[in-house]
């Protein structure tokens, strides 16, 4: 849940690990003690457990990672991809628009977002992507000013100082804003590829 919630009510605030409990009581009172460990975790590592062992099979993992998009496309609601221009979001909407294509020809059209400062080299690279795959393409730009005047709204959803997560998401919060008033409700993203592979 979110720690906004608790301000006032509590000491002190702490991210709560998973798979832990946390008693004021106990044979270890006022502290954070493991009590699952799923099978998969051998060491309580921050990435949660061991690097794989199987050997590279770049057609399992193909085969995996367009599986992966195209559940994720199973939506009642309006949805679209973000899309920096970048390798892991073109890929993300290139699975997605060629599924798309493949479905039927009646299906709507997929809809591309990209956000960036004027002659962001994201916004480029973005839109030739989207040409190619022949999105509905929405790129927005944004000022230095508004992108301040919305750091305040951004530390209270992001709940965190660190000034990486602050200035990576507040073109995320000032794009998802445009969005939203688009009537979307679901986007996909190349989101966390980096940290995977």
């Amino acid at each position: 849940s979110e720690m906004k919630a608790l301000v006032g009510h509590c000491e002190v605030l702490k991210q709560f690990p998973p798979g832990h409990i946390y008693s004021n009581k106990g044979p270890k009172p006022k502290e954070f003690v493991r009590w699952y460990t799923p099978t998969y975790v051998t060491s309580v590592t921050p990435i949660g457990g061991p690097l794989p062992t199987n050997p590279y099979d770049a057609a399992a993992l193909r085969n995996s990672f367009e599986q992966a998009v195209i559940k994720r496309m199973m939506s009642d609601v309006p949805w679209g991809v973000l899309l920096s221009g970048g390798l892991d979001s073109s890929l993300v909407a290139s699975i997605a628009s060629r599924h798309i294509a493949r479905k039927s020809t009646n299906f709507p059209k997929l809809h591309s977002f990209s956000v960036g400062l004027s002659n962001s080299p994201d916004l480029v690279a973005a839109k030739k992507v989207a040409e190619f795959l022949g999105t509905i393409h929405h790129s927005y730009t944004y000022t230095i000013q508004e992108g301040l005047d919305a750091i305040e709204q951004v530390i209270k959803h992001v709940e965190t100082y660190d000034v990486t997560t602050i200035r990576a998401s507040t073109p995320m919060f000032l794009m998802a804003r445009k969005i939203k008033a688009m009537g979307i409700k679901m986007v996909l993203s190349g989101e966390g590829a980096d940290e995977v592979f």
